[in-house]
């Protein structure tokens, strides 16, 4: 099977025109062309950065594409060796005139892209505030007198092959985008203030799975990616937090099977509004109560004979608790140390396909979802042309409040790539990993909930899509072609495992199953929280797959290199074992249609008795990340082991 297409449209800023206020240097050397040549050296001395003054002018640096485009990403990453303070302050404009010349540009008719303010980080997300910008000239403003010299500038271009030659993309995306003729320009007098920063224009029409980076100048420190003016608007206008004050979390004990059954009828009772941490199954099972049905619950539970005990007496001071933490690191990308919104999830992984261009590549999964969010995935390889190595998916991000979820899938991107070929056990262990498989990580499979459970209802679980009624949201881990509609799933719209209106509806999954039947598949890995546990096929049935103790062995030898790091342990089996019957699981799907032999499902930290349940503290994400990369090593080494066994292909 073919790999998904995630080439790099052509880099269309590459040599073109381009002009700058001012020559530091003699301007054979160090002329404006320097900033669009495809040299990527980063540092200015002997780098062959264009170098100019500051001075007065309006525009600092700006390059003429010659054909307009439809412009929705710029990116701008930052000189490497030094002076990462000089870019701070600055509009990126786009530019389209009715008459093309650098004399004739009217500074009045240029559009926004993007205003930074202050310094800006070493790699910028830069978004366009229309998703229908047009331009055909590129140039950086300098709002303020930064007083400083010798500005550097750099052309950084993504490398790959064209996914469609020039005529074939205009036939494919003019009915969409409104035509990708021209390119863009810049006139003498604007290219003033610029800042030495590597300015990527990333032009992000999308065909079925490929994203274009229209271009990428080196100015000093920004890179970005644009999204619609829709979600722009949302995000602006976001509605205020969500309170959960007063709110409490339950644990109930269910000791028999008719127990389980009266859980599962109070939790469908649209009058009491239970939010189920932990589904019902013999055992403890978590609940979430309102302050305002906590009294009715209650009553109910008693009346019931089940024994019950107090979790969380306010669960909003958990979720204050994590804030605080998320504040205290606001602008890092420490992945480690504190959890990222999207933003700061974008900005880490452009730094890290920046870094190792070699080995990781982003790519969209293709299409948008209900509010317009791409669906960004990535691909870590030794040979990202085409190494002929099965392929290992890994998907975290799939419940919208499962936050550790999705700092472990960037952690293993993260190790895969940058690790890889170094000394230490870490590293050691992503040598051995990529040495046998390539991996497509999907950090956040859906960012339309994770936004809404980062920025203003914590512990919301679907996605956004509106269905008829009050409610929202469909529980993606119940969309898939596995058994849709049964047990474990829910055809009320308000219920938090509401399944949606048939298998593969929503963008975000029917997304991913078409990605995945594009690779040649050896392993899929759906990561989840909470509970700790390694979960087999079926989970939709009580019956088990002809391979099932073969599944079972690889899990175990999982779980036991997982559990050697910190002692964590976790449960292994299936999910009418050791949970529940649950249908339209990702998992079960992979295998049952996609013929992947090797499903599986993580439940990460914490453990069934903890109180902490989604809002797992910052000191327990290093070490949730360090032992669940290991037990990940082990299933690639223990996978790779049987499936090149005597007698299988």
């Amino acid at each position: 099977m073919h790999q998904p297409q995630t080439d790099h449209l052509e880099n269309v800023a590459l040599g073109k025109e381009s002009r700058q206020s001012s020559i530091r240097w003699n301007s054979s050397f160090n002329g404006p062309l320097q900033a669009n040549d495809g040299n990527k050296n980063s540092i200015s001395v002997g780098g062959g950065c264009s170098n100019t003054e500051f001075d007065t002018h309006n525009f600092w640096w700006a390059v003429d594409l010659e054909v307009e485009f439809i412009i929705e990403i710029v990116t701008i990453y930052g000189r490497t060796d030094c002076c990462t303070d000089r870019l701070r302050d600055f509009d990126i404009l786009l530019y389209n005139p009715t008459d093309a010349s650098w004399d004739g540009y009217d500074q009045g008719t240029s559009k926004l892209c993007y205003h930074q303010t202050g310094e800006a980080p070493t790699v910028l997300n830069v978004t366009c505030e229309d998703k229908n910008t047009r331009g055909r000239y590129v140039e950086i403003y300098m709002t303020k007198d930064n007083n400083v010299e010798n500005h550097c500038v750099k052309l950084k271009f993504t490398e790959g092959k064209q996914v469609h030659t020039k005529e074939e993309l205009r036939q494919i995306l003019q009915p969409r985008l409104t035509g990708l003729q021209n390119e863009m320009k810049l006139d003498k007098k604007n290219i003033s203030r610029w800042k030495r920063n590597y300015i990527s224009v990333a032009d992000k029409r999308e065909s079925a799975r490929y994203m274009g980076i229209v271009g990428v100048v080196v100015l000093g420190a920004i890179v970005g990616t644009v999204c619609c003016k829709s979600v722009k608007e949302k995000e602006k206008n976001r509605p205020p937090r969500v309170s959960y004050r007063g709110h409490k979390l339950l644990s109930v004990k269910a000791q028999t099977q008719l127990e389980v059954e009266f859980l599962r009828e109070l939790q469908n009772d649209p009058d009491l509004e239970l939010d189920f941490w932990k589904q019902p199954m013999r055992g403890d099972v978590h609940i979430h109560v309102e302050p305002k049905h906590e009294k009715k619950c209650m009553e109910t539970l008693e009346r019931a004979g089940f024994k019950y005990s107090v979790l969380q007496e306010d669960i909003q001071r958990g979720i204050d608790t994590e804030w605080q933490s998320i504040s205290r690191h606001a602008g890092s990308r420490d992945y480690t140390q504190t959890y990222l919104d999207l933003n700061g999830i974008d900005d880490f992984l452009s730094t890290l396909e920046a870094e190792v261009p070699q080995r990781l590549e982003r790519f969209n999964l293709g299409g948008t979802t209900a509010e317009g969010r791409q669906i960004w995935a990535v691909k870590v390889s030794t040979d990202l042309n085409g190494s002929g190595k099965k392929a290992v998916w890994i998907e975290c991000g799939t419940h919208a409040r499962e936050f550790i979820t999705i700092s472990t899938c960037l952690a293993t991107a993260n190790n895969l790539a940058r690790l890889y070929g170094g000394s230490g056990v870490v590293a050691q262990k992503a040598t051995a990993m990529l040495d046998l498989y390539d991996y497509y990580i999907v950090p956040v499979h859906n960012p339309d909930g994770y936004d809404y459970a980062f920025w203003v209802s914590r512990l919301w679980r679907k996605n956004r899509r509106r269905n008829n009624g009050i409610c929202q949201g469909v529980d993606l881990n119940r969309n898939w072609n596995a058994n849709f509609g049964g047990s474990g799933s829910s055809g009320q719209t308000c219920s938090d495992t509401y399944r949606g209106n048939s298998a593969l509806s929503e963008p975000e999954t029917a997304a991913l199953d078409a990605a995945i039947q594009t690779t040649n598949n050896v392993a899929f890995i759906s990561i989840h929280s909470y509970s700790q546990y390694i979960l087999l096929p079926w989970g939709y049935q009580s019956s088990k797959p002809s391979d099932y103790n073969t599944l079972l062995r690889i899990a175990r030898s999982a779980e036991a290199e997982l559990e050697s790091y910190y002692n964590t342990a976790y449960l292994v089996g299936t999910p009418p074992d050791i949970l529940y019957v649950a249908s339209g699981g990702a998992y079960d799907h992979m295998k049952l249609n996609n013929g992947i032999k090797y499903s599986f499902t993580y439940e990460l930290r914490p453990g069934s008795g903890s109180s902490w349940g989604f809002e797992l503290p910052e000191n327990q994400i290093a070490p949730t990340i360090e032992e669940t990369f290991a037990s990940l090593w082990k299933f690639a080494e223990e996978i790779y082991a049987d499936d090149n066994a005597t007698g299988r292909k």
